[in-house]
């Protein structure tokens, strides 16, 4: 898994409901995973477990801290919400 070894790029949908985040997993099924709705580049940093909702990715937005939870929103993985699994990109630089 690349995210073990550092960030990784990806592109979400961005709909209503991600641009007014503001805490929370965000978890709205209308969120399209589709590759043709994806449209804006943020950073996926980590992951993390909630009891209630299950595991969550952890994504860096370039909106400022002012945006989400200082800058961040945490997004369900189940369902692939915003698309957030579907075209990953990173460097895998092997060491010579």
């Amino acid at each position: 898994m690349a995210l073990k070894d550092g960030p990784v790029a990806i592109a979400v949908t961005v709909i209503d409901s991600f641009v007014f985040y503001s805490g929370g997993i965000y978890d709205d099924v209308n969120c399209s995973g589709d590759k043709d709705k994806l449209g804006h580049g943020v950073i996926l940093i980590g992951w993390g477990t909630d009891d209630q909702v299950g595991e969550y990715w952890v994504v860096r937005n370039c909106w400022s801290n002012v945006w989400g939870m200082d800058g961040y929103i945490y997004i369900k993985i189940a369902g692939n919400i915003c698309g957030v699994a579907t075209e990953p990109c990173y460097v895998d630089i092997e060491a010579a």
